[in-house]
């Protein structure tokens, strides 16, 4: 039987957006879904390094343990000030922007 490989959308998204043709950066969509994967994971990330559990981190918040797993299945979007939430309690440094990209040579 062969054994399923679990696979972050980032790393899903990032072999994908290689692929010619699909111009894939400049499609709100696949950034939405790419920047949403990214910062699940840095949270998922924190979250196994501290010993962290979805039912603490849920408490930390004032949130469902429901919604917090929504958030890290990527099943709801959330807004800055979640981000912002979850940075606090997190004891993390939150940033965000939005910056030229570099010139192709």
């Amino acid at each position: 039987m062969k054994e399923k490989v679990k696979r972050t959308t980032t790393e899903t998204l990032e072999e994908i957006k290689h692929l010619p043709d699909l111009e894939l950066e400049k499609d709100p969509e696949f950034i939405e879904s790419y920047t949403r994967g990214r910062i699940v994971e840095d949270i998922l990330w924190v979250l196994e390094k501290e010993n962290i559990s979805q039912v603490e981190l849920a408490k930390r918040m004032g949130k469902s343990r429901k919604y917090i797993s929504r958030v890290l299945n990527e099943k709801v979007n959330f807004s800055i000030e979640t981000l912002a939430q979850f940075s606090s309690v997190l004891n993390c440094e939150l940033s965000v922007s939005i910056r030229n990209k570099p010139e192709e040579i």
